[in-house]
């Protein structure tokens, strides 16, 4: 199962067309969603990526929390509760170092989209792999915020968050049929949180959407 961005249902309450643009194996760079929108921005700063990082983990919370009524395997339910808790965590600590970047909501293109991916699941395997793919994207994501900056404070919580998302995809890849051989294998397109490859980037996922956002879709 592929995690793909939707904004169907937040752009029907703003009034904009559909778009909706994939991550994953096939993840656009910063670079490459600039140039297709024909913008030419500035990196993001370490509070806005503070800030953003704040709103995927709340949407990483709340989502683990509609999360615990589709599965019933003990181990799934065991770790579906931690990881719940988890990134609620990792939100208070990301939330003071952003600033006035905060925004203490959840990223209001990522909920959307894991609560799609969920309708969609058919039994806990595939319900598990929502999250198994999320918490690839997570780690990545702080691999991707590591390389972007260089501000101390931002780069202690990011490095202290990786290996607890990386983990996290570990259990929940071997709770879908993982093997071991592919949770240690160094290819990419396997294991998210070695690559940045998969990182959720913020100008998919805004951490503030307005009518006016222009991001672009591509698949």
């Amino acid at each position: 199962m592929e995690l793909r961005p939707s904004r169907r249902r937040f752009l029907r309450g703003v009034g904009l067309s559909t778009a909706a643009v994939a991550f994953g194996p096939a993840v656009l760079s910063v670079a490459d969603l600039l140039a297709s929108a024909g913008a030419q921005e500035a990196a993001p700063t370490a509070p806005e990526l503070a800030a953003f990082a704040e709103t995927i983990e709340l949407a990483a919370a709340s989502f683990y929390g509609a999360l615990r009524q589709r599965v019933a395997r003990p181990q799934a339910v065991s770790a579906i509760t931690a990881y719940a808790v988890h990134h609620k965590d990792h939100a208070g600590a990301l939330g003071p170092i952003a600033g006035e970047k905060r925004t203490g909501k959840v990223n209001q293109l990522l909920m959307p989209t894991l609560n799609d991916q969920l309708s969609r699941a058919a039994n806990e395997s595939d319900v598990i792999r929502v999250a198994y793919d999320l918490e690839n994207g997570l780690a990545s994501t702080y691999l991707f915020i590591i390389d972007t900056i260089t501000d101390r404070d931002t780069l202690k919580v990011a490095a202290s968050i990786l290996p607890v998302e990386a983990q996290h995809a570990v259990v929940l890849g071997s709770l879908i049929g993982r093997t071991a051989k592919d949770l240690t294998a160094s290819d990419k397109d396997k294991l998210g949180y070695e690559s940045e490859d998969r990182h959720l980037d913020p100008a998919q996922f805004p951490t503030v959407v307005t009518s006016t956002s222009t991001t672009a879709g591509k698949k």
